[in-house]
């Protein structure tokens, strides 16, 4: 997908909304088994489920996002997923409005982070850990 940032061409600004279904866990963005994702300046939400899912050794970095109103998590780590929130001099991920009340959530074991959600993001799990 192409990568928009504020003050370029809209039509690489992406919006990434209205994906899954009622029974879906999938959501918005979704990275199986190893994915490399570079995530940036896009708007996830309202999506059925999580707004991004990294599962199976699936990583990502993110930057300048804006994660809500998805109906499960902002952003889940599954199973040795892994998150970078990539600070200054690059714009924070804000999160916020997401079904579970969480910026973002950890299952299965082996998935961690690093970084900061702007201010007035909803909270990190308590099952996330540092890389």
């Amino acid at each position: 997908m192409p990568v928009g940032a504020p003050g370029e061409d809209p039509i690489y600004a992406n919006v990434i909304t209205g994906n899954g279904a009622a029974s879906s866990t999938q959501g918005g963005i979704y990275g199986f088994l190893g994915a490399s994702l570079d995530i940036r300046y896009a708007e996830i939400r309202g999506n059925t489920g999580d707004g991004v899912i990294l599962r199976l050794r699936s990583t990502a970095r993110m930057f300048g996002d804006t994660v809500s109103g998805n109906s499960g998590n902002g952003i889940l780590l599954d199973l040795g997923g892994g998150l970078l929130l990539s600070g200054p001099p690059n714009p924070p991920v804000t999160a916020t409005g997401n079904g579970s009340r969480l910026a973002l959530d950890c299952f299965g074991g082996e998935s961690s982070f690093a970084g900061v959600f702007a201010a007035g993001s909803q909270p990190v799990s308590g099952a996330c850990t540092p890389f």
